[in-house]
């Protein structure tokens, strides 16, 4: 699902502080129902594993209820409707509520498709540096997770910052300790 245009500039130069107060102001601008909260991670698989890997799932299902549709991979869908048979899919996807949800989780776990696996994590966030991840508002974590993205980001905006300080005094000749 895509955010109706929000623009939200990421001032760096902001203190630790004042950089997450404004990144959970546009959180909460951005965590209404259907849409989702864009975090500081461009759109790729190991930063969408590191986030996930803190994820503490608390077995809500609301993922698996109150998303309108997921789009799969076209093998994806094929290989379910082998298995399981076409009702509860479209051409695109899957159909929610998920007919897979069952009392005790989802029936299919070990072959879900890879929007479940990734959830609540997606791509389409546009940046001035391309595409990024975004977080699903429906999930109750998301808060979290975005929030966590912020304050690691800017931790690592900030140490490259100094980094690059302390290579450009060593490159002049200004450390003294290397004399």
């Amino acid at each position: 699902m895509q955010n109706d245009e929000i623009k939200f500039e990421v001032n760096w130069e902001l203190s630790r502080r004042d950089f997450l107060e404004a990144a959970k102001t546009m959180i909460e601008i951005t965590s209404a129902p259907g849409k989702t909260i864009p975090i500081p991670v461009e759109d790729d698989t190991g930063p969408a594993i590191m986030l996930l890997a803190g994820l503490n799932c608390g077995g809500c299902h609301l993922c698996c209820k109150s998303v309108m549709a997921a789009g799969l991979l076209e093998t994806e869908i094929k290989a379910l409707q082998k298995n399981h048979g076409t009702e509860g899919f479209t051409k695109e996807g899957l159909i929610f509520p998920c007919r897979f949800l069952t009392e005790t989780g989802c029936s299919i776990y070990a072959e879900r498709p890879l929007v479940c696996i990734t959830y609540p994590l997606q791509g389409g966030a546009q940046s001035s540096a391309g595409k990024l991840l975004a977080v699903e508002s429906v999930c109750p974590q998301a808060r979290e997770i975005a929030l966590r993205a912020y304050a690691i980001a800017w931790d690592i905006s900030h140490k490259r910052k100094q980094l690059k300080a302390e290579a450009e005094s060593v490159i002049k000749g200004g450390d003294k300790r290397l004399k």
